[in-house]
């Protein structure tokens, strides 16, 4: 099970900060706006998929998109 923990490394990680354009989370009844909050230094950051992600809110997305004017979020919750 993926946890805000592993969205923290994922995020923080040097080739995401720098490569990670696309991010897929499905069915992760764990992670919550938390995580959204791990990926602000992920400078090119495209897109964020969330499909069946409780924890998330619209509130947590509003956040995320502020530090990326440009970032898609698809939130299919």
């Amino acid at each position: 099970m993926i946890t805000d923990e592993g969205v923290r490394h994922v995020g923080s990680a040097a080739c995401a900060t720098e490569s990670l354009t696309t991010l897929e989370l499905d069915n992760c009844p764990l992670i919550s706006d938390v995580s959204l909050d791990h990926l602000t230094s992920c400078c090119v950051l495209q897109r964020v998929e969330v499909y069946d992600c409780q924890l998330i809110t619209r509130a947590g997305i509003r956040r995320l998109k502020v530090c990326s004017m440009t970032l898609l979020v698809v939130n299919l919750s």
